[in-house]
């Protein structure tokens, strides 16, 4: 099964501008556990070389949210990015947050979806923190990857059971 989180990265026609800012977008939560792999997003204005962090982040009780797993993508630049080869640990009702540095930045959005805010970076894995309403807003920041397979075994994994199995006759 394949997992999204965000919205969709597209040309939205209006901008939201944010400094120094996490923003964790509600919508559009994890609907299964498993990694996602790819980042897409649109930008309307952006400092050039500005550095994108993401993280996935769940609720832990009223306001409070903690980041589960996080990258630095690196400099994005304005329209359309996609990041690919990602491996960000998701679970169920996670959702997608990003820092976009102190310089700010816009990513393209409408009205929408609730969005929460905080200062400074929190994609930071293990990073907690009471993040406040930015309004209703659909930005153009989106995550996809897929379900890991239950059940399935890596090399090393597989060579170690067969290793016991051998010492077990």
């Amino acid at each position: 099964m394949a997992i999204y989180v965000g919205q969709p990265a597209i040309d939205r026609g209006d901008s939201a501008v944010n400094v120094n800012l996490t923003i964790l977008l509600e919508a559009l939560v994890a609907l299964a556990s498993g990694t996602i792999t790819q980042i897409e997003s649109y930008w309307a204005n952006r400092t050039v070389g500005q550095d994108l962090y993401v993280g996935l982040f769940y609720n832990i009780g009223g306001s409070n949210w903690k980041c589960r797993s996080a990258a630095n993508l690196g400099p994005v630049n304005l329209g359309y990015n996609i990041t690919t080869g990602l491996n960000l640990a998701v679970e169920i009702d996670d959702i997608l947050g990003y820092w976009n540095g102190p310089e700010g930045a816009g990513l393209d959005k409408d009205t929408g979806s609730a969005t929460l805010y905080i200062a400074d970076n929190q994609c930071i894995v293990s990073n907690e923190a009471s993040f406040a309403n930015y309004g209703a807003r659909i930005l153009s920041i989106y995550g996809t990857g897929g379900e890991v397979a239950v059940g399935t075994l890596g090399k090393t994994a597989h060579m170690a059971a067969k290793m016991m199995e051998a010492r077990a006759i």
